[in-house]
């Protein structure tokens, strides 16, 4: 996982081609727990979407979104995104 870019309100993140954003909350001065995910293949599947993230924290929920034409995308609720943050920091 690759930190893209890094501002304010969240950052983007690449991992295996897909791209991860994550936004920090003003009004609670927190990272949202809901991640997006984009740029996913037509034949995407929760199951592969848990693969990709289960090894920095716990899932709580996968909201796959298959539009009529590709790319498809995904909301991932963990429950620390300190977690995914940390990891992609560490692998920098």
């Amino acid at each position: 996982m690759e930190l893209v870019e890094r501002g304010s309100h969240g950052g983007l993140l690449s991992c295996k081609g897909f791209a991860i954003f994550f936004r920090y909350k003003k009004m609670s001065g927190r990272f949202s727990r809901t991640i997006y995910v984009g740029n996913l293949p037509a034949d995407i599947r929760e199951s592969k979407v848990e693969d990709l993230f289960y090894k920095y924290g716990r899932i709580l929920d996968v909201e796959l979104k298959i539009p009529p034409r590709p790319p498809c995308y995904c909301f991932v609720e963990v429950v620390l995104l300190l977690h995914l943050i940390s990891a992609t920091y560490g692998a920098r």
